[in-house]
């Protein structure tokens, strides 16, 4: 892997000493230009090393009637930056990092030792990445612009294909010195998209620190998110993440309110409309001997019937 200068701070510019999560990001060098060694530095243990982003993404299996169908030629042209994590879509615990945001590479980022690129747009590439010091998480988010909605479906597709092509669901990750068997899960029951969209949970057979990666596409862009970090320290923080990110791009859909076809709207206007014949609520009524109607009585019918005499 190629190696590149650690950034450094401006000659004559105080710093403040980096926390022990960041030394150990630096520390890595060229080898952060991937997320695959950001995650690995972030999870801050050896056996942690061998859950490199690079494991299979299989197909889908589709567990809620809930999924959605985007009209994805519809969408083109969403603004980049939306489509990204943003700081109020994580718990308050994730901090951005301006310095590692420019070296986040998951898509076309390699899988089970193969790539599939992406045809897209010239210098139309967003990311944002986001440390947890405190639970020694990591969460990373990229949004690339493909030259047209096919290209993007056909790389959604093309990454799902070739990690299927994983045997047994199961690999060895080298890093370093170390050889770690990971196993691919699929627990999420709950994906927001039917199709162009693709989730998976890994950990290593040993236990230890999961990662969990999710694909998907809203019109011509392939937008991309990972978590690394504890398993149980944030269970729903993928779903949480792409909900949000699909109510900016996809309000008619995804947003708080959603429009049901055929339904019509509540009305906005909460005037009440007085009755003709109940007093309104706010009025006052006049309850005096002259206002109140004459009063009616009906004597009582008797059921019985008189007795004859013997």
């Amino acid at each position: 892997m190629a190696t590149s200068p650690t950034p450094r701070s401006a000659p004559g510019t105080p710093t403040a000493k980096p926390s022990r999560l960041h030394r150990r990001i630096a520390m890595l060098g060229g080898g952060v230009l991937r997320v695959i060694a950001l995650v690995v530095i972030v999870l801050a243990t050896g056996a942690a090393a061998g859950l490199a982003v690079g494991y299979p993404l299989t197909g889908l299996e589709f567990g809620s009637d809930d999924a959605v169908v985007l009209d994805q030629s519809a969408l083109t042209g969403i603004d980049l930056a939306e489509a990204l994590a943003q700081p109020d879509d994580l718990p308050s615990s994730f901090a951005v990092s301006e310095e590692f945001s420019a070296t986040v590479n998951l898509v076309g980022a390699e899988f089970c030792g193969s790539s599939v690129s992406l045809d897209a747009t010239a210098n139309a590439r967003a990311s944002k990445a986001y440390i947890d010091d405190t639970n020694n998480a990591f969460f990373v988010s990229e949004a690339v612009r493909a030259k047209d909605t096919t290209s993007a479906t056909r790389y959604v597709q093309q990454l799902t294909s070739l990690l299927d092509g994983c045997e047994k669901g199961r690999y060895f990750k080298v890093e370093g010195d170390e050889r770690i068997e990971v196993e691919i899960t699929s627990p999420r029951r709950n994906p927001p998209l039917k199709l162009d969209y693709v989730t998976r949970t890994i950990s290593p057979t040993k236990g230890g620190p999961v990662q969990v990666v999710s694909y998907f596409q809203v019109g011509n862009v392939v937008v991309a998110l990972q978590y690394a970090g504890p398993e149980k320290a944030y269970e729903s923080l993928m779903e949480t993440v792409e909900t949000k990110i699909l109510s900016r791009l996809v309000p008619e859909q995804f947003g708080e309110t959603v429009p049901i076809e055929g339904e019509e709207p509540l009305p906005t206007d909460t005037t009440i409309q007085p009755n003709a014949v109940d007093p309104s609520p706010t009025s006052s009524v006049d309850y005096t001997d002259e206002s109140m109607p004459p009063a009616t009585f009906d004597p009582p019918k008797t059921t019985t019937t008189a007795k004859s005499k013997d």
